[in-house]
């Protein structure tokens, strides 16, 4: 869901933090915390999606039959699609191109 407007708010986040950043700099404790919290998050989702699948064992399903994803792995991957953004983005502000 929301990836536009999910992506131009980490964009918007990151270019504030990342405003007094030049090339050759650390990553800024913003982007560290983030990183690590991002992840911490996401572990958290995956146990969670993990405890719900081993709970609900499905019946027998045709190799074809296409299943929708669940809330949970919807969010995962929204997580890391958000952690591979931000470390993109302080990529570009710290190492030259």
């Amino acid at each position: 869901g929301n990836k536009p407007s999910r992506r131009e708010s980490v964009a918007s986040l990151f270019a504030e933090a990342l405003s007094d950043t030049s090339v050759g700099d650390p990553p800024p404790q913003f982007a560290i915390m983030f990183g690590a919290s991002v992840e911490k998050i996401g572990d958290e989702v995956q146990q969670m999606a993990a405890q719900m699948q081993s709970a609900n064992i499905p019946t027998e399903t045709s190799g074809d039959t296409k299943r929708e994803q669940t809330i949970e792995e919807k969010q995962l991957w929204a997580l890391v699609d958000m952690m591979v953004q931000s470390k993109m983005l302080v990529r570009r502000a710290t190492v030259a191109q």
